[in-house]
């Protein structure tokens, strides 16, 4: 790893966490900070069982750690020479992103079950606030692969290929995300509050 690969990481991670304090701070500002929660209504969220939109959030993101770990195994045992030569891999490694994708849809689209039960207050809560993580965790992908392949490449251009890197790191970072910010929107109403 030469100077200027180092120098990209630091440049990326500082953007990163820039752009994420920029938000935590904007975010407090426009929205307030809620009522805190007694250590008895904590005690008493802790006691609710699950909502299916938290069991759903649970498996979307098992699903999209998973869809991500194979896309790490294909680039690390492959490269990216070979996925680029390989019309086959390339063609595997689309229809498995695809078929990924139309799975965690369904894990998570939220039409009516058996039991007629969809969402409650507090599922309608959480789901405000799942799209404020997902978005803050795609900008921070789009900027680390823009920064470092411009980076890396600045002699040569860029090649098409890592776009397609690009492409599907924004795509399962907005898979993981979006099921992480439900998980933490509960966490954040049991910690800090429903207001």
């Amino acid at each position: 790893m030469g100077l200027t690969d180092r120098w990209s990481i630091v440049a990326v991670s500082v953007a990163a966490l820039f752009v994420l304090a920029v938000g935590l701070v904007a975010h407090r500002i426009i929205r307030g900070r809620g009522a805190p929660v007694s250590p008895e209504e904590r005690a008493e969220l802790a006691q609710l069982a699950m909502t299916p939109l938290q069991k759903r959030a649970w498996t979307g993101l098992l699903v999209g750690l998973a869809m991500i770990l194979a896309c790490v195994a294909v680039v690390a045992n492959a490269g990216t020479k070979t996925y680029s030569a390989d019309g086959d891999l390339r063609l595997l490694v689309v229809g498995f992103v695809f078929v990924a994708m139309l799975a965690w849809q369904r894990v998570l689209s939220l039409s009516r079950s058996t039991s007629g039960a969809v969402l409650d207050e507090r599922d309608r809560r959480v789901l405000l606030f799942a799209p404020h993580v997902q978005t803050a965790a795609v900008l921070i992908t789009v900027s680390f692969w823009c920064v470092a392949l411009t980076e890396s490449f600045r002699g040569e251009g860029i090649p098409t290929d890592y776009m397609y890197l690009l492409f599907w790191s924004v795509f399962l970072t907005l898979t993981v995300s979006f099921s992480a910010g439900i998980l933490i929107g509960y966490r954040w109403i049991g910690t800090h509050g429903e207001g």
